[in-house]
């Protein structure tokens, strides 16, 4: 094998799925954020998103691992670099 094909091969340790859950039941329990923490048997993967919510699901040695979705709104603080700082905040007990 080429040195060339080794390092592609290497150098691609995730691969997203694109549509391993169909759209439909996705949107359907993001929107009602019913996905539940931990090993769904169903569609065999790993959600680890504590708000109920599914976006990418990633592909890592075997192993499938659902992401939280991107939130449609990130809370910031001010457009101004020097007005921006980070915040601990408390967590909700869900």
């Amino acid at each position: 094998m080429e040195d060339s094909q080794r390092e592609g091969q290497e150098s691609r340790i995730h691969e997203v799925l694109k549509n391993h859950v169909p759209k439909t039941v996705l949107s359907k329990k993001n929107k009602a954020k019913t996905w539940v923490y931990g090993y769904d048997e169903k569609y065999d993967m790993v959600v680890i998103s504590r708000d109920g919510t599914v976006g990418d699901v990633y592909l890592i040695e075997g192993l499938r691992i659902a992401l939280p979705s991107v939130p449609d709104k990130i809370f910031s603080r001010s457009k101004k670099q020097l007005e921006q700082y980070w915040e601990a905040k408390e967590y909700p007990k869900n």
